[in-house]
């Protein structure tokens, strides 16, 4: 196959075959290498592969199809070995996961073949043995998974996984909001498992997925086909995500405040998780997006603005994936669930199920979970939790990622705790964190920093 371009959206669709093939093993045509710190590097290029015709993917034709698909690949330029290989799902074709555990801000974003990073991108990489790599997967992103046919994008997925499977033997798929609807549906729907025997990958990580799936294949039914959640979709149990023990991966799975009101992330927030599962539920919101953002582009709360819930989860989800490198996960921690709201602009039901949500204590805090330093030494309640309106109709319809926020008084601070107190209660609980495996140790001082700039600001007159 002659090389093509693949970093615009092509609308040639599928290459049909004359004959129904074995699928063939994807090629990583290499166009691109960048240097990166701590003796890691780059590479970029177009992945090039085959469906056979086969294949359990809806709108396929008969006679099977060629794709490619950007990819890039981060890893140590030579020598070094790596404790695990992080595969991202992308969000709308974006690396959401890279950007939170190197800390990148404002993200990266963009294909393989134009996406610009800083050279400290490989810091974290680098310090935990990891290596890193996505692959285009979503119709409208991707060269070669059409609108007809977008279960080629899990495909792709597979066959990189196996392909790189040559090199790395622990292999993690993970994925954040769309890009973790997307795990969530390639595990549901028997992609994990490699048709020469075996699995793609070894371990998931999905956060903000919580069993929700996405109508790109099968799942989708007679519907159209959409890289995105149907409206009223009920969430997967993890007994159906995880159907086939013989290539089952271990999942760990992680459901952000919010995600109980837009995404019904109580369904699937049992009392009894499978054996190779871990549920981790944070007070966080779902995204951060800017107040401009959120009031101004989305207009939610009608566009009334309010404080946002300022709680940052980039550093528990970096244990979270050094855990998972060095085979050594935390004990699931859950919240408390109480009852079920009535559907409003603020949480999102479901018609004739019973969708509870987190318990709360007397300070407007969740009980339970993760408990982030945050909301064991409040200065404000996490209220309203999801803002309106909450709703999944479309992949614009964000509104109900984002949590409200009500502050304390700077009286009512003062009167709970000094600087000093706070800043020793806050030490004390990242201490128990750090010796349960939820934060890191390298996290400590720059969580210290923020936490006397919060207790400073609160405190302000």
């Amino acid at each position: 196959m002659g090389r093509r371009r693949a970093g615009t959206v092509a609308t040639v669709g599928l290459s049909l075959l004359a004959a129904a093939p074995a699928a063939q093993a994807v090629t990583l045509e290499q166009t691109g290498r960048v240097g990166l710190s701590g003796g890691y590097e780059r590479v970029f290029g177009i992945a090039h592969g085959t469906v056979a015709g086969d294949e359990a993917v809806r709108g396929l034709p008969s006679g099977g199809a060629s794709y490619t698909a950007e990819y890039e690949l981060i890893r140590p330029a030579s020598g070094s070995t790596t404790r695990m290989l992080l595969v991202e799902a992308e969000n709308r074709g974006s690396p959401l996961v890279l950007n939170a555990l190197s800390g990148i801000e404002p993200g990266a974003s963009g294909p393989p073949s134009t996406v610009k990073y800083p050279a400290s991108v490989s810091t974290f990489l680098t310090r935990h043995r990891l290596a890193y790599a996505r692959v285009q997967w979503q119709t409208g992103v991707a060269a070669g998974v059409p609108a007809t046919a977008q279960g080629i994008g899990e495909v792709i997925v597979r066959e990189f996984g196996s392909e790189l499977g040559r090199t790395y033997k622990r292999r993690t798929l993970t994925g954040v909001s769309q890009g973790a609807f997307f795990v969530d549906t390639f595990l549901a729907e028997g992609f994990n498992a490699l048709p020469g025997g075996g699995r793609a990958y070894d371990q998931m990580l999905t956060v903000d997925g919580n069993g929700n799936w996405m109508a790109i294949n099968k799942l989708a039914g007679s519907g159209p086909q959409d890289p995105y959640l149907r409206p009223n979709g009920r969430p997967l149990s993890y007994k159906k995500l995880l159907s086939r023990p013989k290539t089952d991966p271990v999942l760990v799975d992680v459901a952000n405040y919010t995600d109980f009101y837009r995404l019904r992330a109580g369904l699937t927030d049992g009392a009894r998780l499978p054996a190779n599962v871990r549920r981790f539920d944070w007070p966080s919101p779902h995204q951060s997006f800017s107040p401009d953002a959120v009031f101004g582009g989305f207009k939610c709360n009608g566009g009334k603005r309010i404080p946002l819930n300022p709680l940052r989860n980039d550093p528990y989800l970096r244990a979270l994936a050094d855990g998972m490198a060095r085979g050594k996960l935390p004990a699931s921690a859950q919240f408390a669930l109480g009852g079920t709201p009535k559907t409003s602009p603020g949480f999102n039901g479901l018609p004739g199920v019973r969708v509870p949500v987190p318990r709360v204590d007397e300070d407007g805090q969740p009980v339970g979970g993760v408990r982030f330093p945050e909301v064991d030494l409040p200065l404000g309640a996490l209220t309203p939790v999801s803002l309106s309106p909450s709703i999944t109709t479309s992949q614009a319809a964000v509104c109900g990622n984002s949590g409200g926020y009500a502050p304390f008084s700077a009286a009512a601070i003062a009167e709970r705790y000094s600087r000093s107190a706070y800043l020793k209660g806050y030490r004390d609980a990242l201490a128990r964190l750090e010796a349960g495996g939820l934060v890191l140790s390298a996290d400590r001082a720059e969580m210290l920093r923020r936490a006397a700039e919060d207790y400073a600001a609160a405190t302000a007159g």
